[in-house]
């Protein structure tokens, strides 16, 4: 949860239907003491302890029984939403302000966030779900242009940083969640260019270039293309299984999903080593053997 939207679960106000059962659930006595506190909230609200102010009037007697708890509660939090947003306590204010249902307020401040805050997507995407829920249309254009700007931004740096030996598969990802942000769910241009990478991966030989084709592939939901790499791989490595590049065949039947192979492979050409090795060990020891004859010792 973003720490916006977490604040104002925080605050845990309810506006505009406590004060209404009050008839219904309080008693007489009860609702004298939620009034009294609501008083008290009042005192503390007109020396400037607003935050004060505001624990009076959300505690849970002033919630359940007071007349008009839940006014001087909304009254508060704007009052700190104000005081915060000039303190440049941006993400405060926007809970507050949230939390007092003033909307309008929290849509000025949560554009000046974003504008603050331009690459923080997980904001971006909390204020698209802000201006919808509250009917903003001029506000979710703005942050929908922001996100196809964000997104725009990073294909081209990806565009323009991409080699094979840093393919930068996370710069198009990031793209494609700022274009779903947008609004723009298929995200097509993000997908021609995630298969695009992979057409040039898939192209050549070797075990990295090959499992960055599968990669790419399957961020643009491949299934054939990937495929085909795979069945390249199991190619590639039934060429080199025979020979010294035997851990570039283990690598490849890995990928193109042959463990078998590829445990059998490791454990045959393992086994073929340490059986050379011991031989070697022998001849080292019978050649050190005659020698030490020879000489006499």
């Amino acid at each position: 949860m973003h720490p916006v939207i977490a604040g104002i679960v925080g605050f845990g106000f309810g506006l505009g239907c406590l004060s209404a059962q009050a008839d219904d659930i309080c008693e007489p006595k009860q609702r004298q003491a939620a009034n009294a506190t609501v008083a008290r909230a009042k005192t503390a609200e007109a020396a400037g302890d607003f935050k004060r102010a505001l624990q009076l009037a959300q505690s849970s007697e002033a919630r359940e029984c007071s007349d008009d708890g839940d006014v001087v509660a909304k009254r508060v939090l704007l009052r700190l939403g104000q005081d915060a947003e000039k303190a440049g306590q941006l993400s405060q204010a926007f809970d507050y302000f949230s939390a007092g249902m003033h909307f309008a307020d929290g849509k000025r401040v949560g554009l000046a966030m974003l504008r603050a805050k331009p690459t923080d997507r997980s904001l971006a995407d909390n204020l698209r779900g802000f201006m919808t829920r509250n009917n903003f249309a001029d506000g979710l254009a703005e942050v929908t242009t922001h996100a196809r700007g964000q997104a725009a931004r990073l294909l081209a740096e990806e565009e323009k940083t991409f080699a094979i030996r840093t393919p930068h598969e996370d710069l198009l990802a990031d793209a494609r969640d700022w274009m779903r942000i947008a609004g723009d769910d298929a995200a097509p241009e993000v997908k021609r260019r995630f298969i695009a990478r992979g057409d040039q991966f898939a192209a050549l030989d070797y075990h990295y270039a090959l499992q960055q084709a599968v990669s790419y592939y399957e961020r643009a939901e491949q299934k054939d293309k990937q495929a085909q790499v795979r069945a390249k791989a199991r190619q590639i490595a039934d060429k080199l299984a025979g020979g010294d590049n035997w851990n570039a065949a283990v690598e490849l039947y890995d990928l193109a999903g042959d463990r078998a192979k590829a445990d059998a492979l490791r454990a045959s050409r393992e086994a073929g080593a340490a059986k050379r090795e011991e031989a070697r060990k022998d001849k080292f020891e019978k050649e050190t053997g005659d020698l030490e004859k020879q000489l006499g010792l």
